[in-house]
């Protein structure tokens, strides 16, 4: 394997580290590792031997060797940190920058030596040129390195290096001066040291503030460039005060091959630590009162303009930096309360989702019980939504769901939590409501489904499963009681919603799982029967469902246990099949009829209960039998009266009395609500039993009493 395969490959530091990135030489191949064995070896060995020989300098020793000595370390230390971007894919331009840098700074040393090394010399524009490539390279490693480079972390850069080189002109660039005649030469030697200082405490304060661990490269890093601004102070101090200067020539040389080996150590690149610490706010603070300082000491003695300039920006710098600090903390916590509720929604709904659903239901449960308050879950399903997809497609199933979520949010109120808990399944809680007003909830957003078409699967109608914490004893068996009766729902005919009682969720034996399809199959054979005699009549389409739904509505009110409320339902979607045997010149007739044809008419009833007798049970055949009969005795067939009237008959007459006066007919319009409600309530004792009429009133009260048009418009 190559070196530059081997860069590319990540592997994982000791557990609990960021990920690393270990460049070169981990290589496996022998000669590989010999070669750059060899290039270690050559630059230590060039600095462990420059050291004796510059002890000898002009004695045993020409100085010429020792010069040329000198420059040869350094170009070597340029070789190396070049031979990194030329075998290594990562930080190329970075360490090609790094590498001519050193490079050229030993053969500036070269031609200055051959010149006679003056003070100053077109030279030291090569050094300056080769200063900036490497402080370039350097900024450009720390922002490679560290994966999330702001703006706070270059303002911390900025306020490090200002603070500084504000210190550097207030104090070192006066006690140099004073040593020296001055002049053109000490400035420029002057830009060296205070260069280095203010660029490497760029780059440390950037990497140390936003919280980069660095690796042991970017340690090699920092410290050649340390040595280099020991080295530059020290030679200023030779050239103005005539101390030190013989150890920049040790050092030089030092740092140059620092640098340039460090390439081949590895790195780590790492993520940032949050902003929000106060462990991040000390070192800003800090360079903002040396800053400060700088200004204060301005007002009591001569201070240079440069040095207050300086300071002002630092100051300024770390003001801003506080400032962005602020902004970026502010912009990622909304950005992380933005993700978190993405996290929480259903993306094409946009309701919660399952995991957040459970969270709120975890909460919503532990506080109601803690209160002593009712709440209630409605589990809400869409009946034949497979048969959407397979007939419609996938995107035609997407909006239905949408609509659907879209209706239910009308329905809910703002305490309510609504989420899509599955492909069609909807969860809605409601705190602070029983059964009965989950049930009454429920049953509008039911109507609301099936009010009106959705394109272009057309009608559809959901099924809705209610429970409340009465029954349950934690938020998992609140849920499984609300399935149980959405399964309920599900199971006996769809489009309706039922409370979860003690009878509904119940297990059933194979022979009774057996008996119960074959029962529905007969069924579905006499609805299809009933559906056809509703359609013998344009004005009737659809009206045994319509009574069949306020019979569901009526025996809930009642307080019907759920399994009854289910067979009243069965009987009241055939109670009119008995027309089959009524002729159509009857049924349709606009005029009023005669008596044989009214003994036809209301022969239908007792035909119908003998239809259902082998389907339904003896309890349902009589409902359906004495669904025409009054309270007073006067209807038929029977003229029964009273309390002998079968109940699930007593409310089924009501129902089926309702429908008739809000449907439109050939010689009339159907009655609005109000007036057909007022007729109900006349027939109090008379027509219709004085309960079932009560529970109307209630009906209407909670605005669940609609005419028969407004749930399946014309």
């Amino acid at each position: 394997m190559s070196v530059r395969a081997r860069a590319d490959t990540q592997v994982m530091g000791h557990a609990g580290d960021s990920p690393v990135s270990h460049r070169p030489f981990v290589a496996q191949g022998a000669a590989e590792r010999r070669i750059l064995a060899g290039m270690w070896l050559a630059v230590v060995v060039a600095v462990a031997v420059y050291w004796p020989l510059l002890a000898l300098d002009g004695g045993a020793v020409p100085s010429w060797v020792v010069t040329a000595w000198g420059q040869a370390v350094a170009c070597a230390a340029g070789v190396a940190a070049l031979a990194r971007p030329l075998l290594v894919r990562e930080d190329r331009w970075q360490w090609a920058l790094l590498g001519l840098g050193i490079l050229a700074l030993g053969i500036g040393d070269a031609v200055w030596a051959a010149i006679g090394e003056p003070e100053l010399s077109a030279v030291d524009g090569l050094y300056l040129v080769a200063l900036a490539a490497l402080h370039v390279g350097l900024i450009g490693l720390v922002h490679s390195h560290v994966t999330r480079a702001t703006g706070v972390m270059l303002l911390d850069a900025a306020s490090a290096g200002l603070a500084l080189a504000a210190v550097g002109v207030a104090v070192v660039v006066p006690w140099a001066m004073a040593g020296a005649d001055g002049g053109l030469a000490v400035a420029v030697n002057l830009a060296y040291p205070l260069w280095d200082v203010a660029l490497v405490a760029s780059a440390v304060g950037a990497v140390a503030l936003s919280g980069w661990r660095p690796g042991r490269d970017a340690l090699g890093l920092m410290a050649g460039f340390g040595l280099m601004v020991l080295a530059d102070a020290a030679y200023v101090a030779g050239i103005t005060h005539g101390v030190l200067g013989s150890l920049s020539e040790v050092l030089w040389p030092l740092a140059y091959a620092v640098i340039g080996l460090s390439g081949w150590l590895p790195s780590r690149v790492a993520r940032p630590r949050p902003g929000g610490s106060w462990r991040t706010l000390v070192v800003p603070a800090a360079l903002g009162v040396t800053a400060l300082a700088v200004l204060v000491t301005a007002g009591f003695r001569p201070v240079s303009g440069v040095a207050v300039v300086l300071a002002a920006a630092a100051v300024l710098a770390v003001l801003a930096r506080g400032a962005l600090q602020f902004i970026d903390g502010w912009a990622l916590e909304r950005d992380l309360e933005a993700a978190e509720r993405l996290a929480a929604r259903d993306p094409l709904t946009g309701l919660l989702n399952h995991r957040a659903f459970q969270e709120r239901l975890a909460h919503e449960s532990a506080r109601a019980a803690r209160a002593g308050e009712p709440m209630a879950l409605v589990l809400i399903d869409i009946d034949h939504f497979k048969a959407v997809n397979d007939g419609h497609g996938h995107q035609a199933g997407d909006e239905v769901l949408r609509e659907v979520a879209v209706r239910l949010t009308d329905m809910a109120r703002q305490e309510d939590v609504l989420a899509r808990i599955g492909g069609e399944e909807f969860a809605w809680l409601l705190p602070g409501a029983d059964d009965l007003a989950a049930w009454d909830a429920a049953e509008r957003a039911r109507h609301s489904v099936r009010s009106s078409d959705i394109p272009p699967a057309g009608r559809v109608t959901v099924s809705g499963g209610v429970a409340d914490m009465r029954h349950a004893r934690d938020a998992s068996e609140l849920v499984r009681l609300a399935d149980g009766a959405l399964y309920w729902a599900k199971a006996h005919g769809r489009d309706v919603v039922f409370r979860y009682s003690t009878d509904v969720v119940r297990a059933l034996s194979a022979e009774e799982r057996a008996g119960q399809l074959m029962r529905a199959q007969a069924l579905n054979a006499m609805r299809v029967l009933a559906r056809a005699v509703d359609a013998r009549d344009p004005y009737t389409a659809a009206h045994s469902e319509r009574v069949a739904d306020l019979c569901v509505r009526l025996a809930t009110v009642l307080n019907w246990p759920s399994e009854r409320i289910v067979a009243l339902r069965e009987a009241a979607l055939v109670h009119d099949v008995g027309k089959i045997g009524v002729p159509d010149a009857i049924l349709l007739k606009a005029a009023g009829l005669t008596d044989a044809e009214r003994l036809q008419i209301e022969g239908h009833a007792a035909l119908g209960a003998q239809i259902v007798a082998d389907v339904l049970t003896n309890e349902q055949a009589s409902w359906v039998r004495g669904h025409h009969e009054r309270f007073d005795g006067a209807g038929y067939p029977d003229m029964l009266a009273g309390r002998d009237i079968p109940d699930g008959a007593r409310i089924m007459t009501v129902a089926d009395s309702w429908d008739a006066m809000t449907t439109d007919r050939p010689y009339r319009l159907g009655l609005p609500v109000a007036e057909a409600l007022a007729r109900v309530l006349a027939g109090r004792g008379t027509q219709f039993c004085p309960e079932v009429v009560e529970a109307m009133g209630l009906l209407s009260e909670h605005g669940l009493l609609e005419p028969a048009g407004a749930v399946h418009p014309r």
